[in-house]
């Protein structure tokens, strides 16, 4: 008769035990992911990727970069496509140049977004800048400008 005391008491103990910690989990909050925050995270790893090319650009090291940018491994990477695009850009290729960084632009949305803190809208504004007045480049510059102001492009 004690033995079946003590396993009803151990028996009630758990279960209050149990229904205390079940009330305890019930009341906590589950987090909300921000998608955007997913976004930023894999851009950035993309962008980590490109980070050589864009230290060769700031070396100066032109040609390095666009052998890197043109790897068949960085093929889907947006940033690739934008730096390469800016390089063929500022090398004379400028209807190429501003093909590629207008797909990367229109792929990525987040690549101009003011919030993410690697875009590139300093860069588009001096794309723009350049291209200003040149009627064989007006698509782009619309684009582009559009873009910058919160547009659909």
């Amino acid at each position: 008769m004690k033995i079946k005391v003590i396993i009803l008491s151990v028996l009630f103990a758990s279960f209050f035990y149990l229904t205390f910690l079940i009330k305890d989990l019930a009341s906590l909050s589950i987090p909300k992911i921000n998608p955007k925050e997913t976004i930023y995270l894999s851009l950035e790893m993309k962008r980590r990727e490109v980070e050589k090319a864009i230290d060769m650009l700031k070396e100066d090291r032109t040609e390095e970069a666009i052998i890197f940018l043109k790897d068949e491994r960085l093929s889907d990477n947006v940033f690739a496509k934008f730096y390469l695009g800016l390089i063929l850009f500022e090398t004379g290729k400028e209807k190429e140049g501003l093909e590629l960084i207008a797909k990367s632009i229109k792929e990525e949305p987040v690549l101009y977004d003011g919030y993410y803190p690697d875009n590139v809208r300093r860069i588009l504004n001096i794309v723009s800048d350049k291209i200003i007045g040149r009627d064989e480049f007006r698509e782009y510059r619309h684009l582009i400008e559009s873009k910058l102001k919160g547009g659909c492009g």
